[in-house]
């Protein structure tokens, strides 16, 4: 399972987005507005700069929020399922969507 992923706000019911090439994001989001997605989404989140620490059960995240998304990087080489599924869960209700960075395919609830 793939370490790297980026949320993005989607346009869309997040539950019915399944095609990456349909997709279509939310331009009006920025920066700032996926910081306080990572504050719904995380636990601790901690900024310095552009850049974050958060923590995702017991799995640390670093993350970088653009114009384009919210970047999640897994510091542990091993994800367990139950928190990607966390992860995607508590994105859909947030209206955002949980893409691999590895694939670009968008992660369901495994």
């Amino acid at each position: 399972m793939s370490t790297q992923y980026l949320v993005v706000k989607s346009v869309d019911p997040p539950e019915t987005v399944t095609d990456p090439l349909d997709f279509v994001n939310d331009e009006e989001f920025k920066s700032d507005d996926y910081r306080a997605i990572a504050a719904s989404l995380l636990e601790a989140v901690v900024w310095t700069g552009d850049e974050g620490k958060a923590r995702l059960g017991a799995c640390e995240v670093a993350l970088e929020p653009t114009d384009a998304g919210l970047f999640l990087q897994f510091t542990a080489d091993e994800v367990p399922t139950e928190v990607i599924r966390s992860l995607v869960i508590r994105a859909r209700r947030l209206g955002a969507v949980v893409m691999s960075t590895d694939t670009g395919d968008i992660v369901t609830a495994p």
